[in-house]
C-alpha cells in the first residue's frame, strides 16, 4: 500500500489541512481524494510529487464539478 497526502487549501477558517491515507495505486488514490475533497479544493501528493489539483467550482451541492489539472 502506498501513502498519499491530500492537502486542502486554506478556506479562511483556520488554515490549510492535510490528510494522509493509504491506497493500493493511483486510481484508488484519485477516487479517495475526490470523495474526501467533495466540498473544497485540494491537492493530491505522493511524497514530494504533486499528482493533481482537485478544484471545486460553482455553488455548493452535489452537482459541483471537479477538474484534474495536472495528473501525472
Amino acid at each position: 500500500m502506498k501513502i498519499y497526502t491530500l492537502k486542502f487549501l486554506d478556506d479562511g477558517n483556520g488554515g490549510a489541512r492535510r490528510l494522509d491515507f493509504g491506497a493500493s495505486d493511483l486510481a484508488e488514490a484519485l477516487i479517495v481524494a475526490h470523495r474526501k475533497a467533495a466540498k473544497c479544493t485540494a491537492e493530491l501528493w505522493q511524497g514530494a510529487r504533486k499528482l493533481c489539483t482537485i478544484r471545486r467550482e460553482g455553488a455548493g451541492g452535489p452537482m459541483q464539478s471537479a477538474r484534474f489539472l495536472s495528473a501525472y
